[in-house]
């Protein structure tokens, strides 16, 4: 679709470029040839005016010769001219509309790839009710056990589908909606995000800082809560057993740093540069049923980042420390 749309619009470029060219060409070609036969004519006429004994001979034929060997060689000269423009500017038109399509080409095929990755998402989990509902409905003994077993994954289902969905949102949202924008203290907004986990959980989550406020002059203060809450539960889902989250807030050298840090088995280097596309999974073998997600969390992590001008990048020791560091101006 793109290779056509390019020529199509090369082709376009390419008119435009050759319609002033030629227009050029055609305006210097009238201009020149006036030119020559105007300068005859004034020398024609000095030429009479100080020597009156050439007045009687015939200056017209010379004139209309070299006029035609002028226009001849003008013509010849022009022609080659625009037969170069014509060639660079053929492949300079390719080039700017491929430049000129390559970001729509690119959002095109991430629209695509998203649609498509979000389909199976939606797919696998509505599969696996489907199938567990025809299986218990043919059934004939099935107990009343059996029926509660059932609701019970359907309603796991139905969660693993809510939770999709509110990530989708999110995603659409941030891109689409106008946010707020003011100072926000990444100390409290750090304890908050903090708060919206389990007891359990939060005893496992160490937060060190180096000032009692840390003050972002430009932030959105709930897309940075939901940074941190992102950040913190990928952290806890891919932890070692009996180890602890740490998220450190520091100033350093003008910007401000929050770290996110675990202990567990790491992050392959071949996957560090795709973990925050959509969807993208580092381990392909984990089961989502157990405590995994979407591969949409640190998606949105980024556009978040993003979004506040900051920068996002991973750390990752094999079964040692992985750090996800976010760096803001």
């Amino acid at each position: 679709m793109f290779t056509s749309a390019t020529l199509k619009l090369t082709a376009w470029y390419l008119m435009i470029v050759m319609i002033i060219s030629l227009g050029f060409s055609g305006l210097l070609y009238i201009t020149s040839l006036g030119e020559v036969s105007e300068r005859f004519k004034n020398t024609e006429t000095r030429l009479n005016e100080t020597y009156p004994q050439f007045s009687s001979l015939d200056f017209d034929k010379f004139r209309e010769l070299q006029v035609k060997e002028a226009s001849e060689k003008l013509t010849t000269l022009l022609i080659y001219i625009n037969l170069i423009i014509l060639g660079i500017g053929g492949a300079a038109s390719y080039l700017w509309a491929r430049q000129t399509l390559r970001p729509i080409e690119e959002a095109h095929e991430l629209q695509s790839r998203f649609t498509s990755d979000a389909s199976h998402e939606l797919r696998t989990p509505l599969a696996v009710m489907k199938t567990e509902i025809e299986c218990i409905l043919r059934d004939k003994t099935a107990s009343k056990a059996d029926y509660k077993e059932t609701l019970t994954s359907q309603l796991e289902e139905v969660n693993r589908l809510t939770t999709l969905s509110n990530l989708l949102l999110k995603i659409a949202r941030l891109e689409t909606e106008e946010l707020t924008w003011g100072s926000v203290d990444i100390v409290n907004t750090t304890r908050r995000a903090v708060q919206s986990f389990s007891i359990d959980q939060q005893k496992t989550i160490k937060v060190n800082q180096s000032a009692k406020k840390i003050i972002l002059t430009r932030a959105n203060s709930e897309s940075i809560t939901e940074l941190i809450i992102i950040l913190i539960d990928n952290a806890l889902k891919y932890k070692s057993l009996n180890t602890n989250i740490e998220v450190t807030l520091k100033r350093a050298k003008g910007h401000i740093y929050c770290i996110v840090s675990n202990y567990g088995k790491g992050i392959k280097n071949e996957d560090i540069s795709h973990i925050f596309q959509r969807f993208y999974q580092a381990d392909k073998s984990r089961n989502k049923s157990i405590n995994k997600g979407y591969g949409l969390g640190l998606s949105l992590a980024y556009e978040i980042v993003q979004l506040h001008h900051g920068e996002i990048f991973v750390k990752s020791v094999k079964n040692g420390k992985t750090s996800f560091i976010i760096k803001f101006s």
